[in-house]
């Protein structure tokens, strides 16, 4: 389950930190925010381990309804006359809800089952952070001389020289493409 305290922990276990050794927390905890918001953006789609609630009115001309892929996997169906089928695709029960027709659909959805690689890679972008962290900060930049007075700068270009082709292999099952995000 994706958790900012579930990845610390685990961070601070592989650094060697101890548990209760709370010096270093701020500073981990903001490399573990901008790196959740790199694999999100990278994603298009939230990474939270909590569960969303989906209220639609849709037109209903099929028996078969396959949710937007940014609102998947369906964890459940609110709305009555409807069925899931699986994490993306809703049954229309034509006999309650006659095709051709608006209908209000509620669905659950949420990411922590389907997204569980996202906190390891996650934490290995932590990691990457730490390894190059020097008395000075972030050390063996390209672009660090062209933002020395800008440390939030200098951390989104880092980011994204880390962001190696093997984090994007991990992802890309989990990636939704802009033009498949959906009817919402």
């Amino acid at each position: 389950m994706l958790t900012k305290a579930t990845i610390l922990t685990n961070t601070k276990q592989y650094l060697g930190i101890q548990t209760l050794d709370t010096t270093r927390d701020a500073e981990l905890t903001a490399y573990i925010t901008l790196c959740i918001k790199h694999v999100e953006n990278y994603c298009n789609r939230d990474l939270e381990s909590a569960s969303y609630t989906a209220d639609k009115y849709i037109w209903v001309d099929t028996p078969l309804i396959i949710l937007p892929k940014h609102l998947t996997p369906c964890a459940g169906v609110v709305s009555a006359g409807f069925e899931q089928i699986d994490a993306g695709m809703i049954a229309v029960n034509t006999t309650i809800n006659p095709l051709n027709a608006r209908y209000r659909l509620i669905w659950y959805y949420g990411y922590a089952a389907e997204l569980s690689v996202a906190d390891g890679i996650i934490m290995q972008m932590v990691l990457d952070f730490w390894k190059r962290k020097g008395v000075n900060g972030l050390q063996g930049l390209s672009s660090k001389s062209s933002n020395q007075n800008n440390q939030g700068v200098t951390e989104q270009n880092y980011l994204a020289e880390i962001f190696t082709t093997a984090y994007r292999e991990a992802l890309a099952p989990y990636r939704v493409d802009r033009l498949q995000m959906g009817w919402l």
